[in-house]
């Protein structure tokens, strides 16, 4: 199920493919540990998933988006952002962070979510920015102990993703 929402939505068989590249990489190498990017969160989760309900043993690692200088996460397909684009796009992470402290400070998160789609729809074309619970990718409850702001946006013909994921005791 976790591969029919946010990207799965644009990209229905991607994460299927994931899977069974994964799984078929893990059956063969069977490896102690496997250390996956948190900038992809949805596949990272999947992965999870994925060795959890298949009794794989490996132990799955995140590691920290890495970001360039000005806060844009690290991606090959960064390399297709025009010069005028690549100024631009650090605006994506930044709002990410305005939207975080709003919700910090108390913003209601629908509104906190309407305020930086409005913001980020001049400059983007924005596909999805959700505040869910980090662990599931569902609706955040008054238990939900990890939030994550998770996030899809196109800039020109390019398609981003970020996030954020902070503890509840942050909020």
């Amino acid at each position: 199920e976790m591969g029919k929402i946010l990207c799965g939505i644009s990209r229905p068989i991607h994460f299927n493919g994931v899977a069974q590249v994964v799984a078929r990489l893990f059956d063969i190498v069977k490896p102690n540990y496997a250390v996956f990017g948190e900038k992809d969160y949805q596949q990272l989760l999947i992965i999870k998933s994925l060795v959890e309900r298949q009794g794989i043993e490996t132990t799955i690692v995140s590691v920290p988006t890495l970001r360039e200088s000005d806060g844009l996460a690290m991606s090959t397909r960064n390399n297709y952002l025009s010069s005028e684009d690549r100024a631009k796009a650090p605006l994506f992470y930044q709002q990410l962070v305005v939207t975080k402290a709003a919700i910090q400070s108390g913003v209601n998160v629908s509104r906190a979510i309407e305020q930086v789609v409005d913001f980020l729809s001049t400059v983007f074309d924005v596909e999805y920015i959700e505040v869910l619970n980090a662990n599931n990718l569902t609706q955040i409850t008054t238990s939900s102990s990890e939030i994550i702001i998770i996030s899809a946006v196109k800039l020109g013909e390019t398609r981003l993703i970020d996030n954020i994921v902070f503890r509840r005791s942050d909020v």
